[in-house]
């Protein structure tokens, strides 16, 4: 029997897209920086106190797939994770009419709504204060409009405290595409470091959090350098450079992430086959080191192994036509096409890590 799991992690291989799956599967690599990111995830556990973290990477060196991995790793530790924004709309006095209609109402449609809204697909505060009056027959009152940049941290620190006492062990907070930061103008940039300053230096205003971005690898010299980020900050802001001057050190020093070593990308590779066989019922008997070595020769070196004379010098896209055809025909056996398939599925994967 075909193992429906190992094809859709195959599948999502194949694809290039990063995938929770491939995440949760392929999680050997970079064995130095996962031990710390578990450590600090244990400590966040264990001791109640918040840590964040920055890591860089050129495109297609593996932050998002890294990112997955820890999703799958602090959900194996009973852990919150989310990929957030925080909108205007959300108000701290609306949070609280919120929780208490959604823990006091029987009603399974109002429940339905209420619980959309605590997941990020938000209701008008109008059909919350009638909600809220029906149960209780009081009017809800706002009090205080939410302000992102009064408020936030208020946010967060109680959804910490929320989340533990619901039982879980802590809040993972994972941001992708940190770079995106650097598109809005000067002052907005600025604030932004001051933002991110609540999560990779929370002191002790969150509870058991842990916070992680991943940021191109290019930011330091397109941004920081390129766009003067020292000298901005002492003009607009010459009295009040902390927190942001930290946060722009502590980007400049991230850790980044270096291309896999020969030997992490044959644990890849094995995994591959393993899944693979399991996908499609059909186990390669091809050495890891061939293909490795196959797909170190370049974009051209490792077409010809271990394809037929006729297939030898020409393009991958060429010879993937070709098969296709011959399959449809006939004209080969289909062990060999499979084979041939196979070298150049794994061909691909290999190519698309050292890109």
């Amino acid at each position: 029997m075909l193992d429906m799991e190992a094809r859709h992690v195959i599948e999502a291989l194949r694809s290039g897209i990063p995938s929770r799956a491939v995440g949760q599967y392929f999680s050997e690599a970079r064995p130095q920086i996962m031990k710390e990111i578990a450590g600090r995830l244990d400590q966040a556990c264990e001791t109640g106190t918040s840590d964040g973290y920055v890591i860089c990477g050129k495109y297609g060196e593996g932050k998002t797939h890294l990112l997955n991995t820890v999703f799958n790793m602090a959900q194996s530790n009973h852990m919150v994770v989310s990929y957030l924004s925080l909108s205007k709309e959300t108000h701290m006095d609306k949070l609280y009419y919120l929780l208490r209609s959604y823990l006091n109402t029987e009603d399974q449609e109002e429940k339905f709504s209420l619980q959309a809204d605590l997941e990020g697909d938000f209701i008008g505060n109008g059909i919350l204060k009638k909600i809220y009056k029906r149960i209780f027959n009081q009017a809800a009152k706002y009090n205080v409009s939410f302000s992102k940049t009064k408020h936030c941290l208020d946010y967060f620190a109680f959804m910490s405290h929320l989340f533990l006492k619901l039982g879980y062990n802590g809040w993972v907070i994972l941001v992708d595409e940190t770079e995106r930061m650097g598109r809005p103008g000067k002052k907005a940039r600025l604030n932004a470091y001051g933002s991110m300053a609540y999560f990779l230096l929370p002191k002790h205003r969150m509870e058991s959090v842990f916070s992680m971005f991943a940021l191109s690898a290019s930011y330091v010299e397109d941004v920081i350098e390129g766009k003067h980020e020292f000298d901005n900050l002492e003009a607009v802001y010459p009295d009040q450079q902390e927190p942001a001057k930290t946060v722009l050190n502590l980007l400049i020093k991230s850790p980044q992430l270096n291309p896999l070593t020969r030997e992490e990308i044959h644990q890849v590779l094995v995994r591959v086959q393993e899944f693979h066989g399991r996908a499609y019922g059909w186990t390669s008997d091809l050495p890891v080191e061939s293909i490795a070595e196959a797909a170190q020769a370049g974009n051209s070196g490792f077409y010809t192994f271990g394809l037929p004379e006729t297939k030898k010098g020409k393009t991958i896209d060429v010879i993937a036509e070709e098969l296709f055809r011959e399959c449809q025909q006939g004209c080969n056996a289909l062990r060999g096409s499979l084979k041939a398939r196979y070298i150049l599925f794994l061909c691909r994967e290999i190519l698309s890590m050292r890109n």
